[in-house]
């Protein structure tokens, strides 16, 4: 019986000093994207329990060119990416010497990426918690309220927002208390897309884009005259973009067009022909300046080859705010 219990407790205390260890096999996160305008794209994905992760990712005939390391978190923004290229995002979930692959996702840069003459080196975040999280809700009457999650350490934010096929025409400055706003004036029957940026250490975090759609409550547009036709030969395309760069300037950028010289027409919406800038055939970009404050504006772009219009691009509207010209 003495020998029975002596061998009991050599077997417990063998159990104490070496446990049992099960060693679970990681699984594989799943993983989303969007593909936020300009040359950025934001992942998030499933947690893995006790995992790091590491976003690998490249275009589709080389998807494995860049990796980073971001540690715990479960989000992601990449940026820095070159225009009119399809690229290819995975996530790998490490743990315990062992990892997962998640699934792939393709995202298209559009024309508005990082040119490739004047990339370098991809620049990573190099904290996914320093992205906010961002919500909104439309409360009628033309007003839409966004909130978001707050960014330690953030010392200010941005929200941004426009119309789809122009998300980043408005922004509006908030201090880094900020957790929501509420824009007004918004214009009916009209999707509307909306985003926070946070600034940590000089360095600008873009959260998830919110699209909201404004209904007939909405402000009602301004009428005016209908753009003029223009026979347009196929060979030939102009695509223009624009953002508000606050006080009494819009930058606006375009496509080239093949020994084209540049005509850009604007003014307020009722009356969109008000003003032209005749541009040489090197210019791709331009900063209206000098627009009135609480005005709402549109800009259009046509392209001439021998004085003949053969291209005219779609219309990019932006509203000035009380800090542009004073009437």
């Amino acid at each position: 019986m003495r020998q029975w219990i002596t061998r009991v407790i050599a077997v417990i205390a063998a159990l104490v000093v070496f446990p049992i260890v099960r060693v679970y096999a990681v699984e594989a996160p799943s993983l989303s994207g969007n593909y936020l305008g300009f040359d950025a794209v934001t992942l998030w994905w499933s947690q893995v329990p006790q995992a790091t992760y590491q976003i690998w990712y490249g275009p589709s005939d080389n998807q494995y060119a860049h990796a980073a390391a971001v540690g715990q978190g479960t989000s992601f923004t990449v940026q820095s990416l070159f225009r009119s290229t399809s690229y290819v995002f995975r996530v790998k979930a490490l743990r315990d010497g062992q990892e997962a692959v998640s699934n792939a996702v393709w995202a298209s840069v559009g024309a508005s990426g990082r040119m490739p003459e004047t990339a370098g080196t991809t620049v990573f975040q190099p904290s996914p918690s320093f992205t906010p999280v961002t919500s909104a809700q439309y409360q009628g009457n033309g007003a839409v309220s966004v909130w978001w999650s707050q960014v330690p350490g953030a010392t200010g934010y941005q929200l941004w927002y426009g119309p789809t096929d122009n998300q980043y025409a408005h922004w509006v400055p908030l201090p880094a208390s900020s957790m929501a706003y509420t824009v007004g004036e918004l214009f009916r029957d009209t999707t509307y897309v909306f985003r926070v940026k946070a600034m940590v250490d000089s360095t600008w975090y873009v959260s998830n884009a919110v699209s909201v759609w404004v209904d007939w409550s909405g402000r009602a547009p301004v009428p005016g005259p209908m753009p003029q036709q223009v026979t347009l030969q196929p060979s030939y395309s102009a695509s223009l973009w624009g953002r508000y760069m606050g006080g009494d300037a819009v930058s606006l950028w375009w496509n080239s067009v093949p020994d084209a010289t540049y005509q850009i027409w604007y003014g307020p919406k009722d009356n969109p022909y008000a003003h032209n800038v005749v541009l040489d055939k090197n210019s791709t970009s331009f900063t209206v300046q000098a627009l009135f404050a609480n005005t709402s504006y549109v800009f259009s772009i046509k392209a001439l080859v021998n004085g003949t219009v053969v291209a005219q691009s779609n219309w990019v509207s932006a509203w000035v705010d009380a800090s542009g010209r004073p009437r």
